[in-house]
């Protein structure tokens, strides 16, 4: 969830009624990998199927996230929100950067994906996330 987002519930505002698994990275600058394979893991997991959001570490002040944006040459990524840090906590997303969270039909896989890895074995580790995560059907 977005610091933003309000919801009932952490996962509830992923699925938006269309059933597509979401991917969740969360960015921080202080693991330099996080903003420059932020691009390419995004665009495998999309070419891979997956709706795929990124937020920012909100443990990262504004002036060293604009900082590391800068020295990764990602100003795209200026403005990026917060994840909320009480669900990010809850699902072990601030222990290590990126973190992706992987969620299907407003349920959140119970443990987040770590570090950069390469397209094939980030796609392959969202496919099981995503196939666990179908065992419990939606509603």
């Amino acid at each position: 969830m977005l610091s933003s987002e309000r919801a009932a519930d952490d996962g509830a505002w992923l699925d938006r009624g269309h059933g597509q698994t979401t991917v969740l990275m969360v960015l921080s600058p202080r693991m330099v990998y996080a903003l420059r394979e932020w691009p390419r893991m995004r665009q495998a997991a999309q070419d891979a199927g997956f709706r795929v959001l990124a937020a920012r570490d909100p443990r990262v002040p504004l002036a060293e996230w604009w900082a590391g944006i800068r020295a990764a040459g990602q100003p795209e990524l200026a403005f990026m929100e917060t994840v909320d840090e009480h669900m990010a906590v809850k699902l072990g997303a601030l222990n290590h950067t990126p973190a992706s969270l992987v969620a299907r039909c407003g349920q959140w896989h119970p443990w987040p994906v770590l570090g950069v890895m390469p397209d094939v074995t980030w796609v392959s580790v969202l496919r099981a996330r995503e196939a666990q995560l179908k065992e419990a059907a939606c509603p």
